[in-house]
């Protein structure tokens, strides 16, 4: 009797352990099922029984992931931002040239204006870049000077226009005559009536934006 309730004790605790095991993977272990008992976990703290049993489900990202998607990043946002500054880059050139463009039409319609008022040509003080003339308005005659000085357009002295590159002015007989000619177009002449304005102004990037323009003075004698 004694011997038969050994047998079955032993029997009970055997299927009691067998119940309460607890199968975890380890990545340690190629993945295989390990297994611990309650009695195990007794043995250990609670923390470290969890962490034992969750050990195989928790995944995460590797440093070497991370470190690629950080590198990643950085090209991306790299490419991104070289784009943004040609972008703004242009946007800046455009409007530079806008503005120099804008110039260039102020200065040829101040001197087209002007010049079809002329009434008389000072010979002596007119060439290829500059004109003293008179010019009548109003019922009232005045003297004027178109000149280049350096990079600046003046009129009377005063700054017509900056960035210039190239100011030439031609005088013709006629509205169509065209080269070769059988006289100097570079200088003034008593049967000179068209004069041809050429302006060239430089813009951003050395851009040059060129502008002429043939006047008839309508009151040249």
């Amino acid at each position: 009797m004694k011997r038969k309730m050994s047998v079955n004790f032993i029997s009970a605790i055997k299927s009691y352990n067998f119940s309460c095991r607890r199968s975890f993977q380890s990545p340690l272990d190629g993945g295989k099922p390990k297994f611990i008992t309650k009695t195990g976990c007794r043995i250990l703290s609670g923390m470290t029984c969890f962490a034992m049993y969750n050990r195989g489900r928790n995944k995460g990202f590797s440093l070497i992931e991370m470190i690629a998607v950080l590198i990643l990043v950085g090209i991306i946002a790299s490419t991104a931002g070289l784009g943004m500054v040609q972008a703004v880059q242009g946007m800046i050139f455009a409007k530079m040239n806008a503005a120099t463009v804008q110039k260039g039409q102020i200065a040829m319609t101040k001197l087209v204006k002007e010049f079809n008022n002329i009434s008389a040509v000072d010979q002596a003080n007119t060439n290829g870049t500059s004109i003293t003339f008179t010019s009548y308005k109003d019922g009232v005659s005045d003297s004027h000077t178109v000149a280049r000085s350096g990079n600046t357009l003046t009129f009377d002295g005063d700054p017509l226009t900056d960035q210039g590159s190239g100011f030439t002015l031609n005088y013709y007989n006629n509205f169509n005559d065209a080269a070769p000619f059988l006289y100097d177009p570079a200088t003034w002449g008593s049967a000179r009536r068209i004069i041809e304005i050429t302006l060239q102004l430089s813009g951003a990037g050395n851009a040059i934006s060129e502008f002429k323009e043939r006047v008839t003075p309508r009151n040249l004698q």
